[in-house]
């Protein structure tokens, strides 16, 4: 029996855990992602202090200077890129290796998760590697735009597809295996 239609009720919408590729992966859910980039940002730190040391004194900054000289050193914009440039080096010595065999990161190999194209096959080096990961990192180094482009960027995951900003410049998805 047909119920009457009500022109006053919300909309409504089919939400499947499945991405709509139809190529059957089950897409890694908002909460996961999430874990999983907290737990690469974790294991981020302790690489990336000693490439930072590393860094600075190949440029010649004094880590070891007294806490008047780092308090000065750290309005300096060449200090500033280079604790982004050791980010960005100890992120690809961590997880370069994984990304380019796996399409993982450590955090998405703890967690379960891979990065895949939206037809489940394997994401070439040059497109994970650049496209996912290098282009949004070197936008974020960008003094005050930065910060916003990866605040829009994280927040697009929020959308049908769960699929953040990278992903669309990448064509890719994080899917549950």
């Amino acid at each position: 029996m047909n119920e009457p239609r009500n022109p006053y009720a919300a909309p409504r919408a089919e939400v499947a855990d499945i991405d709509p590729s139809g190529a059957g992966l089950k897409l890694a859910s908002r909460s996961r992602r999430l874990v999983g980039a907290t737990i690469d940002t974790l294991l981020l730190v302790p690489v990336a202090i000693p490439v930072s040391f590393a860094l600075a004194a190949v440029i010649g900054i004094d880590l070891w200077a007294s806490e008047a000289e780092l308090d000065r050193l750290s309005e300096d914009p060449l200090f500033e890129r280079l604790c982004e440039l050791a980010s960005v080096v100890g992120f690809y010595l961590l997880n370069g290796w994984l990304l380019v065999t796996r399409g993982q990161t450590l955090g998405k190999l703890i967690l379960g998760m891979r990065i895949v194209h939206p037809d489940g096959s394997r994401v070439s080096a040059p497109r994970v590697l650049g496209l996912r990961y290098g282009v949004t990192m070197l936008i974020s180094c960008v003094p005050v735009v930065g910060i916003w482009v990866w605040f829009v960027n994280v927040l697009w995951i929020f959308g049908p597809q769960r699929r953040c900003l990278h992903d669309l410049l990448a064509n890719t998805i994080v899917i549950k295996l």
